[in-house]
């Protein structure tokens, strides 16, 4: 009998990052499974084109008061403050809207949460309406290579809440297993360790751009971290190395990137490239496979050039990237973000061009694809572990 998925992840978010997660899974399954269909929704509420599910008619308007009914206060946002209180909570809103279209016109067997940082404090509070609504009409729910961002109390406790939910069969992690269950009340069985799904890019996705050579540094938009990339460009100028500033596709990254090179132009008199803002996967893919190597701050543009065999060097602004590059045992291409960073940024900056990456060897190519295969074995057996009756202990 022909089963039904529901698959709920970023999907038309800016950052191609999270849709190119959700891409790599949908393959997986269609590539494992011929008796399953998939259907996708956008976790902040986005349809295609980018605009988000706005209410039409009186029925949309009587289902939202359904929903601020019965969730309330879950319904506040995890990270909320005075100026974005009420835009995040109409997203919220809206999420839940499409979540019930979903519902209400089909009968899944699973929903699967397809990975990203959903564990932090905007989509907590989320999660927790989600599941508890996608409880009334499906009693299978797994979450699949997901990651942890910041997290304050209240989004812990309502974790613990929502992973109470017995229709939550399973929750793997691609990072921060150890926080997250060290942060869980007893429910730890049904949360397992995974690899990123996306680490299979190459195999779903092929490149059109013809190697172009030089560096690729690849820009986030964070203000500590403004002057750092900065002054990478600059120690690559002075070097005379060839390089392009490039993004995953976040609109304030490309911002930050129009600033950067601004500023260059200004302060040190020369003209640097930023390429322009990709608004697909395949563009990313075909972005970053252009160069001979990259430096970047965002896990995925690594995710990317690690699976098409493009020598990278990680800058680990946050936890993840760290987490990634140990698991490919490239920790010796990982600089961490030290805590003097301003005392001296020319020489930080002098240490990650002089000691980057410019070679991928065969053992690193072998163990991507290994981390691949197995990330795409984790998630058949998460999907199993929902219809077999005598799964036993994780």
């Amino acid at each position: 009998m022909k089963k039904k998925y529901l698959l709920i992840g970023e999907i038309y978010s800016t950052n191609l990052g999270d849709q190119l997660i959700a891409q790599c899974v949908g393959w997986a399954i269609d590539e494992k499974y011929n008796n399953v269909s998939l259907d996708m929704i956008d976790m902040s509420g986005r349809i295609p084109g980018g605009d988000y599910r706005i209410p039409v008619n009186l029925s949309d308007y009587i289902t939202l008061i359904k929903f601020i009914l019965r969730y309330g206060f879950r319904l506040i946002p995890g990270n909320w403050s005075k100026n974005k209180f009420f835009f995040n909570f109409k997203r919220y809103l809206k999420a839940l809207l499409l979540l019930n279209d979903k519902l209400s016109s089909n009968s899944y067997d699973a929903v699967i949460f397809v990975g990203g940082a959903l564990f932090q404090n905007y989509f907590a509070q989320l999660l927790y309406c989600m599941c508890d609504y996608i409880s009334d009409f499906c009693e299978n729910i797994v979450f699949h290579a997901c990651g942890i961002g910041p997290l304050n109390h209240r989004s812990i406790k309502c974790l613990n809440d929502f992973v109470l939910n017995p229709s939550v069969k399973i929750i793997s992690l691609r990072d921060g297993y150890d926080y997250f269950a060290s942060h869980l009340s007893d429910e730890h069985k049904k949360i397992i360790k995974s690899f990123d799904t996306a680490l299979n890019a190459s195999r779903i996705f092929k490149t059109n751009s013809q190697k172009k050579g030089g560096v690729g540094l690849g820009i986030v938009d964070d203000p500590r971290l403004f002057l750092l990339q900065m002054y990478i460009a600059k120690t690559l100028y002075d070097r005379n190395i060839p390089f392009k500033l490039f993004t995953t596709g976040a609109v304030c990254d490309y911002q930050a990137g129009l600033a950067i090179i601004d500023l260059l132009s200004k302060n040190h008199e020369f003209d640097a490239i930023l390429l322009e803002r990709p608004d697909c996967v395949q563009q990313l893919i075909d972005d970053i496979s252009s160069f001979e190597c990259i430096i970047s701050f965002r896990m995925h543009s690594l995710v990317i050039a690690s699976s098409f065999g493009i020598p990278f060097t990680g800058i680990a602004y946050d936890q993840k990237v760290k987490e990634f590059m140990d698991k490919l045992d490239m920790d010796s291409y990982c600089f961490d973000i030290p805590n003097d960073l301003e005392a001296d940024l020319q020489a930080f900056s002098t240490n990650i061009v002089s000691n980057r990456c410019v070679n991928f060897d065969s053992e690193t190519i072998s163990l991507v694809d290994k981390l691949g295969n197995q990330s795409i074995n984790d998630l058949l057996y998460e999907i199993n572990y929902c219809f077999c009756n005598n799964a036993g202990g994780i």
